[in-house]
């Protein structure tokens, strides 16, 4: 399959929108687009995609925030069930901390995060939240569960002691996986939009997105969901859709972006939260 996919959403500046996604089948690093603020159905690619390249092996996504502090762009890049970390003024121009792509947070091990993926970047005050999710026995393995760690420099983590924060429901639309997080507030609710796929007996391996709620970080209470399912058939995401990203415009609404996969492609589209 090709085409755009995990997609993350930041303002760029007072005027634009940026999109960092991985393209399947394209290069192996992170692509960059950017869309006029007036019209966030206008996206641009950038001339000289990818922004950012792995040594180690193909980036499977990323955590992206513009620091409300110092202006600076922060990105955790996924590879290998590890994430590295970049910086910089602009998204054409990161550096990486490690040239060599050596992980600043890796999984456990064994168990539930053996493989740590998809990364969500989020900061109150000082304290940087991320959102994960983690696989055991191989990195892509079918099944995960979300994790949650803090930390005061994106080098030094700390984990969650509630981890894994949310787990697979049993008996529901995602009773065998949940993955692609991502944290955002709005009109003062804290929210992890996310996407999961299950099903009665065997899983049928369509993911949909739901979301859960919180009041300190850690503790997380489901809606019914999912609140948005796949497209109808032979439409651009029959097949799957996952890695919600939220933009807030500034007249307050808020649209959801995601990734859809029919037979053959990935793309981005978006839904506006009532």
């Amino acid at each position: 399959m090709a085409g755009p996919n995990w997609p993350k959403i930041c303002e760029y500046d007072s005027n634009t929108w940026a999109v960092v996604y991985t393209d399947l089948g394209g290069s192996d690093g992170l692509d960059l687009a950017t869309s006029p603020k007036t019209d966030h159905d206008d996206w641009t690619e950038y001339g000289s995609n990818p922004i950012l390249e792995g040594v180690g092996g193909e980036i499977r996504g990323c955590g992206l925030l513009k620091d409300p502090d110092d202006g600076e762009f922060k990105v955790l890049y996924d590879i290998v069930g590890s994430f590295c970390l970049a910086t910089g003024t602009t998204l054409e121009s990161l550096t990486k901390y490690s040239a060599s792509d050596d992980p600043v947070f890796s999984g456990q091990g064994s168990g539930w995060e053996e493989y740590v993926r998809h990364p969500s970047l989020y900061k109150v005050g000082s304290t940087y939240h991320m959102y994960y999710d983690g696989r055991e026995g191989s990195a892509k393995s079918e099944t995960g569960a979300i994790g949650h760690a803090t930390s005061s420099d994106l080098i030094t983590w700390t984990r969650d002691a509630k981890n894994p924060i949310l787990v697979p429901r049993v008996e529901d639309w995602e009773d065998y996986d949940l993955t692609t997080p991502c944290f955002a507030v709005i009109n003062n609710i804290k929210y992890l939009f996310y996407a999961g796929y299950g099903g009665s007996g065997a899983p049928d391996y369509t993911h949909k997105i739901g979301y859960a709620i919180t009041t300190d970080y850690s503790t997380f209470h489901r809606c019914a969901g999912p609140i948005i399912d796949i497209g109808g058939g032979g439409a651009w995401d029959d097949a799957s859709i996952q890695g919600p990203t939220i933009m807030i415009e500034a007249d307050g609404t808020v649209n959801l972006y995601f990734a859809g996969t029919d037979a053959t492609d990935h793309g981005l589209g978006y839904a506006t939260l009532d």
